[in-house]
């Protein structure tokens, strides 16, 4: 039998529906007889974590550090065991299968770990695509190679997740330990953190600088009067070394030299035609939507997985590509006619013979999936939410988009000379034929800088008087705040903002042949999940769609060292990958530079800072600390109804332990909660019986148990040594 094991249950269901000409769909799986296709659900496995090798690391501690263990183990995902134990049945069985997870480092991980747990020793193929095409699959399956020959793929993502891992676990213990409250620290998080702490630095940090730029008005056709900008030429005595004017008494004197003279104008005109942008990818969509429909990235992402899974109206929602490849053309007729029918539609213009450059194999290069568009699924949009029904209208729009004429625009420039190798000059552009932007109601046009000036015949207009002069008086802006949308625009592209050239060079490598990707942290399924973090974690927050760093935020981070606040890791990573990846080194090289690391910040001398806090009983990071959880040894924080351990949110082994803050009919106080957490014994005044609901006074200790809910239990009421309450 041959087991075919895709990535996802989409490509599952395309490779059968290519290769099968007999088969019959299952719960979890497709049988073709001597053929069959399952699937995975993203990963089926977790890394182990230190406790499940050692018990006595649930309990937080800095003798501990670091932690890590050769060889780092996998254990499934409870959630996905189903699916998991039907593949180990199917691989009983099989005397070859063919990886088809997809065709970069997590895909090819992502099936080799299944592989290699349930210790699969027959024939592996590999299947290298991810798209839904027929044509396309057939011809993969066609050319498979062995699977060895991109183990290598697999073993770099699995170096990188530990070393995240790692990362994670070590850094966040210390600088919790050290600072007495829940901080969490990683690879990403902790960079994207940074954007949002430098970009408020900019903002706050601002000083408005006021310039002034010159104009000259002329009616250089009698029905127009126009308004053309005075530049000054490059070594002026009124610039400074920005190119701007700062004196404005100076400049009104420089210009009412020029009121009453004539100047020749010279007016030119060119048209160009102006492609229609690219489909979206992940980052592009999440952007539009924002601007458009004001929904958050997270949402957008919800939306599109809906629109995917559910409705199977679009392709693969979480590229970085904008481009297509040469065979989804072949498709484009079926498309464009299942649109159209979805809408309700008619337009004339469009041509599916015409290629924009979308279509572009080569473009695609490296990455794992093509551009988002609709597929040739008809349906009745009624069927669809108001927010799916205005997204999916929007990726459709980007679609049709490529079959319509270009938008033809004029530029009409004026140009004047004046003495001293002064000119003067102004340009207006206007649309002269829609195309494309016909179907796209959301691409605004920028507002002409003086729409008059298109009205003006080309040719040269000498002396025109100067009728006027005048000055604008313009100022220096810092920055835009983030929103949610732009924050994971700059995610793509945080190379911009590195200094070190040798940093910013290896990031640029690392996403070279991924459009879409420019010197980049984080990946299309993690960006939004990180941005959460950072909100969850109140290290940032979002108000008035804003977003902004917390005063927690900003402390925590100027306190991290250099190379986990910055995207140096991302970068030192990738170049230790890629040699994983060639054979020329091994996941020790990289697992041991970031122990390295480690052990540095350790003897650091470290002794840990004050740090602002939240809103208390907000979440962990902004309550005060009673102590450690003698469950798991994180914090345990003052909530509103008692203390509660930090670690309640964590996704992996939420931690339960809960301490009342009433005992006995009394509520305790945050001391005596603090007192009783560290193993002392607390007078308490003022408890009710429950049995005979009369008042007394008593020693209370915590007597180190938990119930079956996590709630902390106390040992019977001490009434010896009491002392008598004073009159």
């Amino acid at each position: 039998m041959q087991l075919i094991i895709a990535e996802k249950p989409d490509l599952g269901r395309a490779i059968a529906d290519a290769i099968l000409p007999r088969k019959s769909s299952k719960k979890g799986y497709i049988d073709g007889g001597d053929i069959i296709v399952t699937w995975a659900f993203g990963h089926l496995f977790k890394l182990k974590n230190p406790e499940d090798y050692d018990p006595a690391l649930k309990q937080w501690s800095l003798s501990a550090l670091p932690i890590f263990f050769e060889g780092w183990g996998i254990q499934p995902d409870q959630e996905k065991l189903e699916q998991l134990n039907l593949i180990r049945d199917f691989l009983k069985r099989a005397d070859t299968v063919i990886h088809a997870g997809d065709p970069d480092d997590e895909g090819q991980l992502l099936i080799d770990e299944i592989l290699d747990y349930f210790q699969y020793r027959g024939k592996v193929l590999r299947l290298s695509t991810n798209d839904l095409t027929a044509a396309v699959i057939q011809k993969a399956y066609k050319s498979m190679v062995d699977n060895s020959v991109m183990r290598s793929l697999g073993e770099a993502a699995r170096a990188r997740q530990i070393a995240d891992f790692v990362v994670g676990i070590n850094y966040s213990r210390f600088f919790t330990l050290k600072n007495n409250r829940t901080l969490s620290v990683g690879r990403v998080q902790t960079p994207t953190l940074g954007l949002v702490v430098a970009r408020d630095a900019l903002i706050d940090g601002h000083q408005k600088i006021v310039y002034y730029e010159g104009l000259i008005h002329t009616h250089i056709v009698p029905a127009f009067s126009s308004a053309l900008r005075v530049k000054l030429k490059e070594g002026h005595p009124l610039l400074d070394e920005e190119g701007r004017v700062m004196d404005k008494k100076a400049l009104e004197s420089l210009l009412a030299g020029f009121r009453g003279r004539s100047v020749d104008v010279t007016v030119t005109k060119k048209l160009f035609d102006e492609a229609p942008p690219l489909p979206f990818n992940l980052t592009k969509l999440q952007t539009a939507v924002f601007q458009r429909f004001k929904y958050p990235p997270e949402q957008t992402l919800s939306i599109t997985q809906s629109l995917r899974e559910k409705h199977h109206l679009i392709t693969y929602n979480r590229s970085t590509c904008q481009y297509l490849n040469d065979e989804q053309f072949a498709e484009v007729p079926a498309v464009v006619s299942a649109i159209l029918a979805n809408l309700r539609a008619s337009i004339p213009e469009l041509d599916t013979k015409r290629k924009s450059a979308a279509f572009d194999t080569k473009k695609v290069g490296e990455s794992a999936h093509t551009g988002i568009i609709p597929t040739a699924v008809r349906k009745n949009l009624s069927e669809l939410t108001e927010a799916e029904k205005n997204v999916y209208r929007l990726i459709a729009a980007q679609y049709l988009a490529q079959f319509m004429p270009p938008c033809k625009k004029e530029t009409t420039k004026a140009a004047a000379s004046l003495p001293d190798g002064i000119s003067a000059a102004a340009s207006s552009t206007r649309v002269v034929d829609k195309g494309y932007r016909a179907v796209l109601p959301h691409k605004d046009e920028a507002p002409d800088e003086e729409a008059s000036l298109c009205n003006i015949p080309e040719g040269n207009y000498p002396n025109r008087p100067i009728e006027e002069v005048g000055i604008l008086e313009k100022e220096t802006k810092p920055p835009p705040r983030y929103h949610l949308a732009s924050l994971g625009e700059d995610m793509t592209r945080i190379s911009k903002y590195v200094t070190d050239p040798r940093i910013k060079q290896l990031l640029l490598a690392k996403d070279d042949g991924k459009e879409g990707e420019n010197g980049s942290i984080g990946t299309p399924a993690t960006r939004d999940a990180i941005v959460k973090k950072l909100i969850q974690r109140e290290y940032i927050e979002v108000k008035g769609g804003k977003v902004y760093s917390t005063q927690l935020g900003r402390d925590f981070y100027n306190i991290l060292p250099q190379e986990v606040k910055t995207a140096d890791l991302t970068a030192e990573w990738w170049a230790m990958c890629e040699d994983i990846k060639a054979g020329k080194s091994s996941s020790q090289v990289l697992h041991q530079s970031v122990l390295e690391s480690i052990r540095k910040l350790l003897e650091s001398g470290y002794q840990g800072a004050p740090l602002a806090h939240g809103a208390p009983g907000k979440n962990g990071s902004g309550a005060e600390v009673l102590g450690a959880c003698p469950l798991c040894g994180k914090p345990v924080h003052m909530g509103k109804f008692g203390g509660y351990c930090s670690g309640y949110k964590d996704a992996q082994h939420p931690c339960p332990f809960r301490f009342s803050e009433t005992q006995y009919g009394k509520k305790l106080t945050a001391t005596q909660l603090k007192n009783l957490l560290a193993g002392k014994k607390v007078l308490v005044r003022g408890l009710t019986s429950f049995r005979t609901k009369k008042k007394f006074d008593a020693f209370l200790q915590y007597a180190g148990k938990t119930s079956e809910k996590g709630y902390a239990t106390l040992e019977k009421p001490d009434f010896e040594n009491v002392p008598q309450k004073k009159q």
